[in-house]
């Protein structure tokens, strides 16, 4: 059934070799945060920020952490919009189409664009649905496309 979770396995099992213990991450409209949950449960690393700005789905979220036992200082929920959001301090990030890169939507993009052409260190972009494609510099590229998963990375 998780295979129709939003996002899918493929990121999950795609991640393995781009998650480390001392690994920054950050859901981007996490939801639930069940995909940067198992991140963490799979993949133990530093921390992983849920930034989602339902607050109900922040208490599911919460209530599925502690079903997968992830101790609360692994986990930082943020209840704010996405593009309020310093990408900074970030290793690896994990986004499914925070909108449609069209209208109002593409606003989105380049606020995304602007965050990651500042971003000075290595980084890995986890892209579901993805729309980033067109708006990342040339410093990122891209290591795999499947239609649905597009993953970037810049050294």
């Amino acid at each position: 059934a998780y295979s129709n979770y939003p996002g899918g396995l493929q990121p999950i099992v795609m991640a393995e070799p781009y998650i480390n213990i001392n690994s920054i991450m950050a859901d981007l409209g996490s939801g639930n945060g069940l995909q940067g949950l198992l991140f963490q449960k799979l993949y133990p690393h530093q921390s992983t920020y849920q930034v989602e700005l339902s607050g109900d789905l922040i208490d599911t979220g919460k209530i599925l952490q502690a079903a997968l036992e992830i101790d609360e200082d692994k986990i930082v929920w943020v209840n704010d919009d996405i593009l309020n959001f310093p990408l900074d301090q970030l290793d690896f990030l994990y986004l499914f189409r925070p909108s449609r890169p069209f209208g109002d939507g593409v606003k989105t993009y380049h606020i995304l664009r602007d965050k990651l052409k500042a971003h000075n260190k290595p980084l890995t972009v986890f892209s579901i649905a993805d729309c980033l494609t067109d708006f990342v510099d040339d410093r990122f590229s891209t290591f795999y496309d499947d239609g649905h998963l597009t993953c970037f990375q810049k050294a």
